[in-house]
């Protein structure tokens, strides 16, 4: 089911969330119901893109910051929790957001390699490869328009060919990967006993 079933209270004044036909509301004691299809897509511009991917930015960076801090064994240091060591959640939220913005503005899905794997275990050259990932995201985010939000995309191992989803909704889904794996990265520099940051939008914003 791509149905979304909530509750909202019912003084909250909605601008756009979606078409009429596509929305259900109604008032129960005090609250309203709606039903959305996801399939409809999000309400979102372009700006709204530019900024979430200028703050997925900042937020990494601020994780290469700890990264570069650890001694090259706790870098490499396997754990049970996830993907493993920092060096494997920090090469593989990259992988993702390499994969999926390349895929969006090219239509072609191209993976890293397990040579990949073994070349960016030198913290340097990944570390630099993530600078020139965060640019070429924003330089494909900074070309969106409203008609390449809604487009729809289907990634190509999904099974059922009508499985799509439109490109708001894949770009949410990598600004939300990462900042989940952040996040785990955090965990496991505290386990080793290192500092972790502040990495909520607030923060970004400089309101705390």
């Amino acid at each position: 089911m791509l149905y979304h079933y909530g509750m909202i209270p019912s003084k909250t004044i909605f601008t756009k969330i979606h078409s009429s036909d596509n929305i259900v509301t109604h008032s129960l004691t005090g609250y309203n119901e709606f039903i959305i299809d996801h399939r409809e897509g999000l309400s979102l511009n372009k700006g709204y893109f530019v900024e979430l991917f200028q703050y997925n930015g900042w937020a990494n960076r601020r994780v290469w910051d700890c990264a570069m801090k650890t001694s090259e064994e706790d870098y490499l240091k396997e754990n049970d929790f996830s993907v493993g060591s920092i060096y494997k959640q920090l090469f593989h939220y990259l992988s993702v957001e390499r994969w999926w913005i390349g895929f969006l503005a090219t239509g072609e899905a191209n993976f890293m390699s397990k040579d990949d794997q073994e070349i960016y275990k030198d913290r340097a050259k990944l570390r630099q490869l993530w600078d020139e990932t965060n640019s070429r995201n924003m330089a494909y985010i900074q070309s969106l328009t409203d008609e390449e939000l809604q487009r729809k995309v289907s990634v190509p191992w999904w099974d059922d060919a009508e499985s799509k989803i439109t490109v708001s909704q894949a770009l949410t889904q990598v600004a939300n990967h990462s900042t989940d794996h952040r996040a785990q990265t955090m965990a496991v520099l505290h386990m080793l006993g290192y500092d972790g940051i502040e990495q909520d939008f607030l923060a970004y914003l400089g309101y705390t």
